[in-house]
């Protein structure tokens, strides 16, 4: 892949989920401007579960840097922070959760989950099913919108978030 297409790919990824935060009905976008840079929709559908898993394991990341107490519940913490600013890709890839395509990135997730909360080492066997269940208690929780922009952090929750994507 060219940087070009590349850079075209991420400008197309970046509206498509602009359009999926508005709408929030786990519908993949698909039209003549998506189809140009990507070829089929399962290609779309990597990126968009890439694009997640980077801004879950941003989060995971974050809580791990500030030393939060409980890994557990910073695990479930990152996992409800992110689906907060990124609704419409959580929407999407809860549509597509049984997709067989994304089955081992899935698996990947969740083994990253339980491992963040100190459950299961990163390739465990049982660690995706570890992941699974702290998956489901941070989906049991109430999950709020993301801040806007002009709320509380402003320009540096601004930044912030433009660097996490």
């Amino acid at each position: 892949m060219t940087w070009d297409a590349y850079n075209r790919r991420k400008t197309v990824l970046r509206e498509l989920l602009e359009v999926a935060d508005l709408r929030r009905d786990g519908v993949l976008p698909w039209d003549a401007r998506v189809e140009q840079v990507f070829e089929t929709p399962s290609e779309l559908l990597f990126d968009l579960q890439m694009h997640w898993f980077q801004r879950l394991s941003g989060e995971v990341d974050r809580r791990i840097d500030r030393g939060d107490v409980d890994p557990e519940s910073a695990a479930v913490s990152a996992w409800r922070q992110a689906a907060a600013h990124a609704p419409g890709a959580r929407a999407i890839l809860d549509a597509h959760d049984d997709d067989p395509l994304l089955a081992k990135a899935h698996a990947k997730e969740l083994s990253m989950l339980a491992h963040a909360a100190g459950r299961a080492p990163l390739h465990h066997p049982a660690a995706p099913r570890i992941g699974a269940r702290l998956r489901a208690e941070a989906r049991a929780i109430s999950i709020e919108d993301a801040p806007s922009a002009g709320s509380h952090g402003g320009w540096f929750l601004r930044l912030r978030q433009a660097l996490a994507a």
